[in-house]
């Protein structure tokens, strides 16, 4: 990151689902990649909430706090995620609510490094660390942000996502709901998806993308300039003198003239390969190594 000191960031455009009740935790590792009952009481987890064919409604944290479950996420994903959850949670003791006007959401980029995932909790402000130096924040109603944080330089919700794109870590927008496998967004490689835990909506596709190899396209992160670039434009490849369709962008940001991005691309892409937008002659994108590997681990 271009900068060394930490910023604090209210997070506006992401919220959190939230499930409460005695059967909480079994239902939702009903529904969801991660295996939610294999995480500690303190523990944070990656993962994602699928359709029958293992199409993604939501790309998730999942944060313990309080008694809840707090699936966080774009806001924009929560109404169809939720109400997907809710077609299902009827039958079991959990009520499912968007609790995005209940928590407050912040973000710490530039933070010291601290263990990955462990939640800690103090006088209602929960605190985890998602992935290197990338922490996230959640308030409680009766709670407010220590002295220690609020003091922090103030930080732009550009800066989180940026902070995102490099750390590899693609939320899903509303515009791309049940179209992507989780491992076209790099899932398995963040731990969000358990290939041991019984049964979930959708686990027969994302099975068969592990162990047939079906899976061809992978999240890679690209920056560059452009005369315009907005979420879901085709990216193109060099081939010769002629251009081909080389893949999606799904999460972007801007800072100054450069974009940062994450496209959905072929897995096997050159690393050095020559990008533009699609019939942008005047834009010139490259991609960046992920700072993690796409191989499954052992299981």
């Amino acid at each position: 990151m271009s900068e060394t000191h930490p910023l604090i960031i209210k997070l506006d455009n992401f919220g959190s689902i939230g499930l409460v009740g005695e059967d909480s935790q079994t239902y939702l590792n009903s529904q969801v990649t991660c295996a939610v009952k294999e995480l500690a009481e303190d523990q944070a987890s990656f993962s994602a909430h699928t359709d029958a064919k293992g199409k993604s409604w939501s790309h998730f944290y999942l944060v313990p706090i309080g008694d809840a479950l707090q699936l966080f996420q774009r806001k924009n994903t929560i109404e169809r995620s939720a109400g997907e959850l809710n077609k299902y949670g009827v039958f079991s003791k959990t009520d499912i609510t968007d609790d995005s006007d209940i928590l407050a959401w912040y973000a710490i980029i530039n933070a010291p490094k601290a263990p990955l995932h462990q939640v800690f909790n103090e006088d209602g402000v929960y605190r985890v660390q998602l992935a290197e130096h990338i922490d996230l924040i959640a308030l409680t109603p009766d709670s407010k942000l220590p002295a220690s944080l609020s003091e922090l330089t103030q930080g732009e919700e550009v800066d989180f996502e940026h902070a995102l794109i490099q750390a590899g870590i693609g939320f899903l927008h509303q515009q791309h709901q049940v179209e992507y496998v989780p491992q076209m967004l790099n899932l398995h490689a963040l731990d969000g998806i358990s290939f041991k835990k019984g049964c979930y909506m959708g686990q027969e596709t994302i099975a068969r993308m592990r162990y047939l190899g079906k899976n061809k396209r992978a999240l890679m992160p690209f920056s560059g300039t452009a005369t315009s670039l907005k979420l879901d434009d085709t990216l193109e490849l060099k081939n010769g003198d002629a251009w081909r369709r080389a893949g999606t962008v799904v999460c972007l940001a801007q800072k100054g003239e450069q974009f940062f991005g994450l496209a959905v691309v072929a897995a096997d892409i050159a690393i050095d390969s020559q990008l533009r937008v699609k019939d942008d002659d005047n834009s010139q994108l490259s991609l960046s190594p992920l700072p993690y590997s796409l191989e499954y681990k052992e299981s």
